[in-house]
């Protein structure tokens, strides 16, 4: 199954839990050590997002996201995993578990040269 994880961020969690969330690379290593890493994608912040839509015929363009919320989505991740349970065993390694919310969604179809670029890419991080 492959999956994407969306990484949220959001102001609800304590120092502690950012004391107790394990370090990124770590992470990394793990989802890449088990083979289910594809890619990521980080994002920057809310403040720099361009909403675009049509309405009436006419094009409408907006500074900022498509949603105002204390929560935004900075990053997304894609996964090939087994099942769902082992995507949500993964997630829950993410340090942002954490710090924010991890939101699991299957993906309905995939670009397959995204899939190629991504496993050159982890061949061969150094590129």
């Amino acid at each position: 199954m492959k999956g994407l994880i969306f990484v949220c961020h959001d102001t609800g969690h304590t120092d502690d839990d950012s004391v107790a969330a394990p370090d990124l690379d770590t992470w990394f290593d793990h989802v890449r050590g088990k083979g289910a890493y594809i890619t990521a994608v980080r994002l920057h912040e809310t403040d720099t997002a361009t909403t675009v839509r049509r309405r009436g015929g006419e094009r409408q363009v907006t500074d900022g996201p498509c949603t105002e919320a204390a929560e935004w989505v900075g990053g997304v991740a894609v996964l090939e995993c087994a099942d769902l349970d082992e995507a949500i065993d993964i997630a829950a390694r993410n340090p942002m578990a954490w710090h924010g919310r991890l939101e699991l969604r299957p993906a309905h179809s995939m670009d397959e040269a995204l899939v190629r670029f991504a496993d050159e890419m982890t061949r061969d991080p150094a590129r």
